[in-house]
């Protein structure tokens, strides 16, 4: 899959989805980036209340035979989960 969980922590996450690279709220991360110098090759980031800037309406990502359409929605989900990826 065109996906990749690059770094977390500071209750976010630094995620690619396909040619995107984005920033997303992640409460769980509790701790410090591991690769702080890498999220600020990020293409858009979410904060809570706010929208995402930078990105198009929508774009495709491939994962094996399948095909997704990725939508950034006004509370930060982009329609994708990849940790269901095992059950595609």
């Amino acid at each position: 899959m065109t996906y990749e969980l690059i770094d977390s922590g500071d209750e976010q996450k630094l995620e690619r989805f396909g040619d995107y690279t984005l920033i997303r709220p992640c409460p769980q991360a509790l701790w410090k980036p591991q690769a702080p110098k890498l999220w600020s090759s990020a293409d858009s980031t979410f904060l809570r209340g706010k929208q995402w800037k930078g990105l198009p309406k929508s774009w495709t990502v491939n994962y094996k035979n399948l095909l997704f359409k990725i939508v950034p929605t006004d509370f930060g989900h982009v329609g994708l989960f990849p940790e269901h990826a095992q059950h595609w």
